[in-house]
């Protein structure tokens, strides 16, 4: 019985809680769609710990809309330069625009 108890505290609960923390993360990110949620969630029941750690890898941080979170004293180069951070994760800013874009910001 020590055996099936230790599985149940020390993988079982862990996993849970990995498991329960990933689709909350998942069904407050506004930057998915409910098409994107559904396959990650899908994938999530089926294949628990492979598609966990999956998404906690391939999920981007911080989420753009987080800028939100950032202390109104804060001046807008730090929300701009956050902006075009994002864009170029996403492949939408090249090198030469991020490298201009960081040499205006330095100056």
């Amino acid at each position: 019985m020590s055996e099936i108890a230790f599985y149940v505290l020390f993988i079982m609960v862990p996993l849970v809680i990995l498991w329960l923390i990933l689709l909350s993360d998942l069904v407050t990110r506004p930057d998915l769609t409910i098409w994107r949620n559904l396959v990650w969630g899908a994938l999530t029941l089926l294949f628990a710990e492979i598609a966990a750690l999956a998404y906690l890898i391939s999920r981007p941080f911080p989420y753009p809309e987080n800028s939100a979170r950032l202390n109104e004293d804060e001046s807008g180069s730090t929300r701009e330069f956050l902006a075009v951070a994002h864009k170029r994760a996403q492949g939408l800013v090249g090198d030469e625009e991020w490298e201009a874009f960081k040499s205006e910001l330095l100056t």
